[in-house]
C-alpha cells in the first residue's frame, strides 16, 4: 500500500507540502508518494549495506515513481560538491507537466533551475521512463546544446552504481548518447543558420520528446515553431508525448 513519505531527508519536498497546504490546495503531497513503504528510511546510496533485494526494490520504485527519483536519488554536481534536487513551485509545475505528457513553456528568473530541472526529468525518462524514443536537446547555439547534454551525463554519473547497467554497444560522445538496453537516444542539435534550414528542421523533426532551451534567443524560432510544427505539437500532446520550452 502506497504512503506519503513524511520522513524523507529531502527537506524541500516537505516544505513544498506545507506551502501548498497553507495555500489551500487539496492535492498537496502527491510528490511525497512512496509506493513501496519498505523503502521508507532506506538510503539508496548506502551501497555497501543495501541487500540485493533492497536494490531491486529501489529500481522498481524508480521505474514507476519519478518523484521518488527526484526526491531521493538525484545528486547534482555543483562547485565544491553535490547538491540534492530542490523542489519549488516552478520546477514542481514543470515536472508535473512532463510526467503527465503536457507540453509546457517555462519562464522563471535566472539561476532558479529551469534547465537543470528539465535535465533531471529527462534523465529519469531516458533511463527508466520510456523506451524506443529519441530526445532532442536544442539551444541557441550548438555548444550550448552539447553543454546541456554534458550536464545531464554528469548528473547520471552520480547515480548509485547498481542503477546503471552499461553495455558495450551504448554510444556516448559530445553530441549523442544511446542506451542499447531500452533503445533510447538523446541528441544535441545545432540551431538553424538560415530560414531555409529552419523550415526543414521544423518539418523534419519527428522526436516525441524535445527541449528547446533559451528559445527566445534561438534563431528563426518562429519558422521552426510555425504552423506545420504546431500541428505536430497538437498531435504529440494527444499521443502522450512532450515538448518543453525554456525562456
Amino acid at each position: 500500500m502506497a504512503i506519503y513519505d513524511s520522513k524523507t531527508t529531502n527537506i524541500s519536498f516537505l516544505k513544498m507540502y506545507k506551502t501548498l497546504k497553507l495555500l489551500g490546495i487539496k492535492n498537496n503531497k502527491f510528490f511525497l508518494i512512496l509506493y513501496d513503504k519498505k523503502l521508507q528510511g532506506v538510503d539508496p546510496f548506502d551501497e555497501k549495506n543495501l541487500t540485493e533485494k533492497q536494490k531491486l526494490r529501489i529500481k522498481c520504485e524508480i521505474r514507476r515513481n519519478p518523484w521518488y527519483f527526484l526526491r531521493e536519488i538525484i545528486r547534482i554536481p555543483v562547485p565544491g560538491g553535490l547538491k540534492r534536487y530542490e523542489l519549488h513551485r516552478g520546477n514542481l509545475a514543470l515536472s508535473y507537466c512532463m510526467f503527465n505528457c503536457f507540453n509546457s513553456i517555462t519562464l522563471m528568473p535566472r539561476q532558479h533551475g529551469k534547465t537543470v530541472g528539465c535535465l533531471c526529468n529527462y534523465e529519469w525518462i531516458y533511463d527508466f521512463g520510456t523506451e524506443n524514443s529519441t530526445i532532442l536537446f536544442m539551444n541557441k547555439a550548438f555548444p550550448d546544446s552539447k553543454r546541456n547534454l554534458k550536464i545531464m551525463k554528469d548528473i547520471r554519473e552520480k547515480l548509485p552504481s547498481y542503477l546503471l547497467e552499461k553495455d558495450k554497444r551504448d554510444v556516448d560522445n559530445l553530441e549523442i548518447i544511446t542506451k542499447y538496453e531500452n533503445n533510447n537516444t538523446i541528441r544535441a542539435l545545432a540551431s538553424a543558420t538560415s530560414e531555409d534550414e529552419a523550415d526543414k528542421k521544423g518539418r523534419g523533426i519527428t522526436s516525441p520528446l524535445q527541449m528547446w532551451d533559451e528559445v527566445a534567443f534561438l534563431k528563426h524560432n518562429k519558422i521552426m515553431y510555425g504552423e506545420r510544427y504546431l500541428c505536430r505539437i497538437k498531435i504529440s500532446l494527444i499521443a502522450g508525448n512532450s515538448l518543453v520550452i525554456n525562456y
